[in-house]
């Protein structure tokens, strides 16, 4: 038995035969041509061109569910001068067989975004593999992947990385989980594989030269553990892990369908917070009643930063339409800090400085970018429940300007008479000190506020979250933060408009029932927390618990806090899922 530690991007278990799968580029040869041969030679590649645009086609359609936008950067390839064309002029003029020609520029560009600095670019040499592959195989008359049909019984694959044209083909088949040697938590396989519900572990360095084909592999996609052969005791143990996560699951989806109501019978709204649109079949089967939070950069960040108005419209309006009548709350661009892109149209983008260019900040100074994404929200809105909100406000005059190129966007869509929600609300992040204590003013020229907590605790405690030297000082039970979001509940409530909270602090079971007492009533958590959340809220006497709240808020330590939150949860008997 050997253990691999790697990094788990698709929860559950799985234990399954190995199938150690290798999909290299085939080799191409050189080959002189006639002229003759290499006219017939261009057009055979350009019909393997037109028919792996139609195979990318219906991948996307049959990916519809689980969202389209990643092989939509697929089919950009095939179109890209660089890419295809140069191969073809190169073609044409050396008389070269043009699938030759097309191997070397394939290996040098993929070799060119290997060795960028930038994991996501990293990420993106498997797209481009993954559309060599296919146009290759049209071009000899071949399919890499029927070997799927001659697979009857359940295994784990193990390869050193997959494409996603492959992934998308798994839900039909026996395979029930997947590690690969490269990849992150952004790796489009990854958000495939989340999206499929099929466990996924990645970044295992080594594993397909150290395993055989054929024997016993166990998938822990949750703690990101892979397990090799593994003995009777380990098995037995993770068969009632399985078991015990099913019914557990079983139980929670079971509570998350119902409305979530207090003790005292007071309605709470918990939605969903999601990255990509995979996700939303995800929260609608945990019974979020919404989605309080769209973080929409990734959208950006899988199109490497090339997305048109367009683009961004029908991805948005797919979203808001598989969601209606609930709501979907937008928000507008966030790069900047530790999400950035590099891309001529983002390079002012500052890496890591979160006290920089960043969020709307560095939408105000792109105001094209910007534009794109307000018309394409509002038009998205039409007819529709959508809300938009502008992440890191950090005062008035900013607010100002982004609710003036708002109305611009308006304008605009009107003259061109493009339908659009003309009484789109919109709110705003509070997440920064200078927000909270400007909350009464900003409350007037919103509609709602949405507590980011992860940016608050960082900004109020001078604290990078990523920096593990000072991650101690990262405290959510800081008196400090507490005072902050009672502040901004309190503005809102007192303005008359929605607050919500959108960051981790809405999850956490040790500070939920402090939320409640300063009177949150919305949160936006993952999807599979909302089931559980469900389940504390319904547990929770309100009033019960608000003779506490002041208590917590005169507490001078975060040690304090704690003490106080164990008492209150251990005595109520709430449910925990997360440690202190």
């Amino acid at each position: 038995m050997k253990i691999y530690k790697g990094i788990g991007v698709s929860p559950g278990i799985a234990i399954g035969n190995i199938y150690l799968l290798e999909v290299d580029m085939l080799r191409m040869r050189y080959k002189k041509l006639t002229k003759e041969e290499s006219r017939e030679n261009i057009e055979l590649f350009k019909e393997a061109i037109r028919k792996t645009r139609e195979d990318l086609l219906k991948i996307r359609q049959q990916m519809m569910d689980y969202g389209n936008d990643i092989f939509i950067g697929h089919l950009r390839l095939l179109d890209d001068p660089v890419f295809i064309g140069e191969v073809i002029k190169k073609a044409q003029h050396e008389n070269t067989n043009i699938e030759y020609l097309f191997s070397i520029q394939l290996k040098e560009q993929v070799n060119i975004f290997k060795k960028m600095d930038n994991q996501y670019f990293k990420e993106r040499a498997t797209d481009l593999q993954d559309v060599g592959r296919r146009l290759i195989q049209n071009f000899m008359g071949a399919d890499e992947y029927t070997f799927l049909e001659n697979i009857k019984e359940d295994v784990v694959i193990i390869a050193h990385e997959l494409p996603p044209s492959f992934i998308s083909k798994l839900q039909t088949r026996h395979i029930i989980g997947f590690a690969t040697e490269v990849g992150s938590w952004t790796s489009h396989t990854a958000i495939i594989a989340r999206a499929l519900t099929i466990p996924a572990v990645v970044g295992l360095e080594g594993i397909a030269e150290e395993c055989s084909p054929g024997d016993r592999l166990l998938i822990d996609g949750v703690d990101g553990v892979v397990i090799y052969d593994p003995d009777s005791e380990t098995l037995k143990d993770y068969d009632k892990r399985r078991s015990a996560q099913k019914q557990q699951e079983k139980r929670i989806i079971a509570i998350a369908r119902k409305p979530a109501l207090t003790r005292d019978r007071e309605k709470i709204n918990i939605l969903a917070n999601i990255e990509i649109p995979q996700e939303v079949n995800e929260l609608v089967r945990f019974g979020a009643e919404g989605i309080g939070l769209y973080r929409t950069e990734f959208l950006f960040m899988s199109r490497n930063g090339k997305i048109s108005e367009d683009e961004q419209y029908l991805v948005y309006r797919e979203i808001a339409s598989r969601m209606y009548p609930k709501p979907v709350t937008i928000r507008t661009l966030d790069l900047g800090g530790d999400k950035f892109l590099h891309y001529d149209d983002f390079a002012e983008v500052e890496k890591e400085d979160v006290l920089g260019l960043r969020a709307i900040r560095f939408c105000l100074h792109e105001p094209q970018i910007f534009m794109s994404q307000l018309k394409a929200i509002l038009r998205a809105a039409y007819s529709l429940n959508v809300k938009m909100m502008f992440p890191l406000i950090s005062e008035v005059n900013e607010l100002k300007q982004a609710l003036e190129m708002l109305n611009e966007a308006k304008n605009q869509l009107m003259t061109n008479q493009i339908p659009f929600n003309s009484n789109l609300k919109v709110g705003i992040m509070i997440e920064v000190p200078s927000a909270v204590m400007l909350a009464d003013h900003l409350a007037r020229m919103c509609d709602f506020f949405s507590i980011g907590t992860n940016d608050l605790i960082q900004y109020s405690l001078a604290v990078n979250r990523v920096n593990k030297k000072v991650a101690y000082l990262y405290d959510p039970l800081n008196p400090a933060i507490l005072k902050l979001i009672y502040l901004s509940i309190q503005a809102a409530l007192k303005a008359g408009i929605e607050i919500s909270m959108c960051g981790e602090m809405a999850s956490d079971p040790w500070v939920i029932w402090l939320l409640l007492a300063m009177g949150l009533r919305d949160f936006s958590v993952s999807p599979k927390l909302v089931g559980s959340i469900k389940e504390y809220v319904s547990q929770v006497d309100i009033k019960g618990i608000e003779r506490n709240l002041q208590k917590a808020l005169s507490c001078a330590t975060g040690t304090e806090v704690r003490e106080l939150a164990e008492e209150i949860v251990l005595n109520n008997k709430l449910p925990i899922w997360q440690k202190k």
